[in-house]
């Protein structure tokens, strides 16, 4: 993931996985509460952010699901470590929006992690965002392999979250913005991989491929010809999911009364649209949420200060104070060694 080296006691299982576990533990699902129980309608997935040394969580989800949860007994699930699933009520959430184009970037997020203890959650880390800079160092684009973690919704009735991973493929990197209806001119990425009910909001992950030289013997000079491994490299959050392009419900008839056939179901192109990790950065550090992560490193740094106590062999005075005012009188040599006699005991 991200290049990032992992260090082990002791081969795991799976590591030998094209696809690592990370994928399915940062998803939670989200659902509502309604009269038949609770109707589960889309994913989530954890982030995090460094800032003045501290760690940032954040909760992204689409802004289009986010937008079904005001009002309504919201809920979140996640897995934990003694192989169930824990619902956090949620319908206090709050959600950001993008701060000026919150009507075309599909995105909502909330600075919310719950306690991680006992949980069985992961936070992907800023060091895998693939960023502009990142996408461009790497040579990511068209024919890239895609992977995504989400709710199956026809799969909910499970002890544990039971994420479902489908693949595909960069199929274009526009740069332009492209029209999606119901929202308008996006900027995207467009992935070929089915979508469906469900998988809105949830996180999309990139491998970039690996060129290495080739030579005519193995330790020969390059040749200047290069070998592509497809899906050899590490894997990047290249955002998250809207939804798909359909085509509506049709009828056709033929010329004959009996030989009639109805599509009732919208046919799915399997291109979706992609909100690109720079959009969502954008959210996440919106002048709000900055504002508030400011509050957070202060009041962390006023709490280090408080447990601080400089010492210098240039004092001016023989009596030092603590921080919260009393003072410590310095004792001499001499006084130090005769103290230091009276608590001392005589070896027989």
């Amino acid at each position: 993931m991200g290049g990032e080296p992992l260090y082990y006691f002791a081969q795991p299982k799976g590591i030998l996985m094209r696809i690592s576990d990370l994928v399915k533990r940062c998803v939670a699902f989200v659902g509502i509460h309604d009269d038949s129980g609770i109707r589960w309608g889309g994913t989530a997935f954890f982030v995090n952010v460094v800032e003045g040394g501290l760690k940032f969580n954040y909760l992204v989800t689409a802004k289009h699901l986010a937008d079904e949860l005001p009002g309504s007994d919201c809920v979140i699930r996640v897995n934990n470590r003694q192989g169930c699933t824990e619902t956090l009520e949620a319908n206090d959430t709050k959600w950001w929006f993008h701060a000026t184009e919150s009507e075309v970037v599909d995105c909502a997020v909330s600075p919310i992690m719950p306690k991680a203890i006992g949980l069985d959650v992961a936070t992907i880390s800023h060091t895998l965002f693939a960023t502009p800079a990142l996408i461009e160092e790497y040579g990511i684009g068209i024919g890239d392999e895609v992977y995504i973690a989400g709710l199956f919704s026809r799969v909910t009735e499970t002890a544990r979250n039971q994420p479902v991973v489908r693949t595909g493929n960069i199929v274009m990197m526009p740069d332009e913005k492209i029209d999606f209806p119901k929202i308008g001119l996006i900027d995207t990425y467009l992935v070929e991989t089915k979508s469906f009910g469900g998988l809105s909001g949830c996180p999309v992950f990139v491998r970039h491929t690996v060129s290495t030289p080739l030579s005519e013997e193995p330790e020969g000079p390059p040749t200047g010809r290069f070998k592509r491994l497809y899906g050899g490299g590490s894997s990047y959050l290249l955002g998250s999911m809207i939804g798909r392009w359909v085509l509506p419900p049709v009828t056709r008839a033929r010329n004959k009364a009996s030989d009639k056939a109805a599509l009732s179901e919208a046919l799915n192109y399997g291109i979706s649209p992609i909100v690109p990790m720079y959009k969502i950065m954008e959210v996440i550090n919106q002048p709000e949420l900055l504002a508030m992560r400011k509050v957070v490193i202060e009041d962390a740094r006023k709490k280090r200060e408080a447990t601080a106590v400089l010492d210098t062999a240039f004092a001016k005075s023989d009596v030092q104070k603590t921080p919260e005012g009393l003072e410590i009188p310095v004792p001499t040599e001499d006084q130090f060694l005769s103290d230091l006699r009276k608590v001392s005991r005589k070896k027989n």
